[in-house]
């Protein structure tokens, strides 16, 4: 195989030949172990052997497969290693990384302090700086101690592999005790022949092997903001499922006519009972995301970014129709009755677009005073209206609307009314998920208000406004397609006057143009949530430098929106479909998730249960709404199915891009390997396949047996693109001898496990990595091993938590919950 390093590599050899490259006998290689020595505990054997053999292979024809040159040309192709990744095992304790991040915390701040103000306010200052300036190459091999308040370190070298994670040519370990680090063999003789000499190799940095800090130290203290009360988190979801009547009314009535009402009613009465559903998933999952973090903590990964699809689309439309509504709305009020449909909620979605790239978005002040207004709104609108039906026209147009329906009046007539009506008024209730999505900012107990809240204002206003609508206004008027985008301010001009039609249109178009902000705001944490954890391109993590926004994502969804404008020509039928499958889409995915979690995380502690005939009943009544709107039009689902297809795509090319790229290098290199453009394309592909896998991730454990460790390794495998696991055991400071003792043994257990599931998997490397606290396992050594080794807490995982453990999932920060049979306690 191809190796594109200058240092020498490890071969066996049964022959006992030597050359140029360090040889391991065969007959003393399995026992080959690196040894780190503490002056506290006892020194245990490191996991890995450097190269993998296997005995039953002919050794010759192992060796050259490892050998670079012009006589084994045969074997040049640039395969993937099937040498062994070296595993390690670390015993640390958490007050010396703590002492290791303040000062590293302290040389940032004062490193920013030095800045200069063309450094801090230019975009790219640093890196051009950085890049002009000459280095002496004579003190950089020197230069290896990555954080300058560490002055004790030692080296161990490793060969055999390429300058990647997988093959640590330096391994660099930061103590406060100076440990010697060896090579033995079978006889505890010293193997120096796989000891350099710093002076003589170039120690790489980069691939650090323990400690990888953040670019940009974080205090870890957290952060401390202010969390919402009842009406600010009610205000902020409120707006979105209160604003839905303004369409969804008119879109009822064109399907159950003088049944919409009850098919309203029928809604209230599903979205009772998705109340307990998602009261039960936040009081055990307290974290922002919606279905998507239920999924991704109860089923696989991929699973849970292929439902997130759905809540992207959701969040496409909501912005589409509440563009397209709020211009309908707004074409009432005197001098604004020729702005055009299309450009002009082009133009609204692009006001949000700038406001979005600047970093305005939500506040919860704003959003108080649109829900008081709008309420306020509705209010004068139902109280207007039942005096004019009451007193004027005393129910005289209901009375005839009534007469002409009834030719629909059969059996089957009123079913399939109620029917299609049930599935159009679902629309009516978009938005109740989105207090899920802020739930880490509302203030303990509140969630399972807003729930309340949006239920009661959703079973009041929409069943009445809908039966002012049938008193006040022509069945004609009511189903016809340019006039019910814009029905409420209709019924307002009937009931009281010009007045009450401008004040309507005013607060719809104020309201509905803050759901398409909402929607901004929504999709740009989706986003960045499944780019961090890999499921989309980490391209849309970048910020702008001037307002710190994610400008790929917010253009990206402008883009998306414009389209869908543009494909369905404005027709609020069209994308009100759309927009109801996603949604739907969504609610049942959380349904069952929901289920799972019953099923996969029964002890996970919560406060609120559903019961499971509950659910079921939810999804059917889901089910029911989404059969009815795919077969009252299956051009719906056809469009749907555009959009969906497109961000799903993404997602399954995120998780096949290492496969993609090993394709692409076969097709390059058989066809090009005889051209220098070939075998440039062919390494830099190969430096980006394992640029993709060099990622390592976090398995918490507290005295997990092997079964459960190589479970935790198979779900890795299967659903994160590495071959870098770090088991971390975190335990608290033994206070005597017994408890001594106790650890030691667990500790030991553990490490042979672990060196066990090394050999098992030949091309994963796992660590093990002991850690002393004095609190022992909690949010504060996260935060600290988050900072110090450079994984984020999204790349960490942890079996299913006890009912008795005396964290709570939130605060742990959004560690992914793989496994279920060992828990924490």
């Amino acid at each position: 195989m191809p190796n594109n390093n200058n240092s020498s590599s490890t071969i066996i050899d049964n022959n006992n030949n030597n050359n140029n490259n360090n040889v391991l006998n065969n007959n003393n290689f399995e026992s080959n172990y690196t040894i780190i020595s503490d002056s506290k505990y006892q020194q245990y054997p490191l996991l890995k052997n450097d190269v993998a053999l296997d005995n039953n292979k002919n050794s010759e024809n192992h060796a050259k497969t490892f050998t670079i040159g012009e006589e084994t040309q045969e074997y040049n192709f640039p395969r993937w290693s099937i040498q062994n990744h070296i595993g390690k095992f670390h015993l640390l304790k958490s007050n010396d990384l703590l002492e290791q991040h303040l000062q590293a915390l302290k040389q940032y701040e004062e490193e920013q302090a030095n800045k200069s103000f063309i450094q801090k306010w230019i975009p790219g200052a640093d890196f051009i700086l950085q890049n002009c300036m000459k280095k002496d190459p004579s003190v950089h091999s020197e230069n290896f101690v990555v954080d300058s308040s560490i002055n004790n370190h030692s080296a161990s070298i490793n060969f055999g592999g390429n300058n990647d994670h997988q093959q640590h040519t330096t391994n660099i370990y930061y103590n406060n005790n100076n440990h010697n680090t060896t090579t033995i063999n079978k006889n505890n003789e010293i193997n120096n022949n796989l000891i350099i000499n710093h002076e003589e190799q170039q120690l790489d940095t980069k691939n650090d092997d323990l400690y990888n800090p953040l670019v940009n130290p974080e205090p870890l203290e957290p952060k401390k903001e202010h969390l919402l009360g009842q009406l600010a988190a009610t205000a902020i979801c409120g707006n979105d499922i209160t604003s839905s009547c303004l369409y969804v009314i008119g879109v009822c009535i064109s399907y159950a006519g003088i049944w919409s009402p009850i098919c309203l009613l029928f809604v209230s009465i599903l979205l009772f009972l998705f109340r307990s559903i998602y009261a039960e998933v936040g009081s055990a999952i307290t974290l922002n995301g919606a279905s998507y973090t239920l999924l991704l903590n109860t089923t696989s990964k991929m699973t849970a970014s292929l439902a997130a699809c759905l809540t992207i689309i959701s969040y496409v439309a909501t912005a589409v129709v509440s563009g397209t509504s709020a211009i309908e709305y707004l074409k009432q009020i005197p001098g604004c009755e020729n702005i055009p449909l299309i450009p002009g909620t082009i133009v609204l979605l692009g006001i949000f677009m700038i406001l979005n790239l600047i970093g305005i978005t939500e506040s919860a002040a704003a959003a108080v005073f649109i829900f008081v207004t709008h309420i306020l709104c509705l209010s004068i609108l139902t109280v207007y209206g039942f005096l004019h039906i009451s007193v004027v026209n005393q129910f005289d147009i209901l009375v005839r609307n009534w007469n002409d329906m009834q030719s629909t009046f059969d059996a089957v007539g009123i079913a399939k009314a109620i029917f299609f009506g049930f599935g159009a008024a679902m629309l009516g209730v978009t938005g109740f998920e989105s207090s899920a999505n802020f739930i880490e900012q509302q203030k303990p107990g509140v969630f399972p208000k807003t729930l309340r809240n949006m239920w009661a204002l959703v079973s009041f206003f929409n069943p009445i406004l809908c039966f002012i609508s049938l008193c006040a206004l022509p069945m004609q008027t009511l189903t016809d397609p340019t006039q019910n985008a814009s029905l409420l301010s209709l019924v307002g001009r009937v009931a009281a006057g010009k007045w009450l039609q401008i004040l309507l249109s005013a607060d719809a178009a104020l309201v509905l143009s803050g759901g398409v902000l909402t929607a901004y705001v929504g999709i740009v944490g989706l986003i960045r949530q499944m780019a961090l954890d890999r499921a989309f391109p980490s391209f849309f993590l970048k910020v702008n430098a001037l307002r710190k926004t994610n400008h790929f994502i917010i253009i990206t969804f402008f883009i998306l929106c414009v389209s869908m404008v543009s494909i369905l020509n404005g027709n609020i039928d069209s994308l009100a479909g759309v927009y109801t499958i996603a949604f739907l889409s969504v609610m049942m995915l959380f349904a069952m998730g929901d289920l799972l979690l019953k099923y996969k995380r029964s002890q996970l502690k919560r406060t609120k249960r559903a019961k499971k005939t509950v659910i079921i009943i939810s999804i059917f009544g889901v089910l029911c709404a989404l059969l009815s709107n795919i077969l009252v039009n299956p051009e719906y689902l056809k469009y749907f199915a555009i959009y969906y297809s497109i961000c799903a795509a993404t997602v399954l090319i995120m998780f096949w891009r290492v496969k993609i790229l090993k394709f692409i290098i076969y097709i390059v290199y058989s066809k090009l390997k005889d051209l220098k453009i070939g075998n440039f394309i062919t390494k830099l592909l190969v430096k980006q396949a394992k640029e993709i896998n060099a990622q390592s991730f976090i398995y918490f454990t507290k005295n997990d047996p092997i079964s459960m460790l190589n479970k935790a390794i198979l779900y890795v495998r299967d659903n994160e693109l590495t071959d870098w696991l770090r088991i971390v055991h975190v335990f608290k400071t033994p206070k005597n001898e017994e408890e001594f003792l106790l650890k030691e043994q667990i500790i030991d257990r553990m490490r042979r496990d672990c060196q066990k599931l090394d050999e098992i998997y030949p091309r994963m490397r796992i660590d093990f990595i002991a850690i002393e606290s004095e609190n022992g396992f909690g949010p504060d050594v996260i935060r600290l091993i988050e900072n110090r080794l450079g994984v984020r807490k999204n790349l960490m995982f942890i079996s299913c938590p006890s009912h008795r453990f005396s964290h709570k999932v939130s605060d742990l920060g959004g560690l992914r919950i793989i496994t279920n049979d060992f828990t924490y306690h």
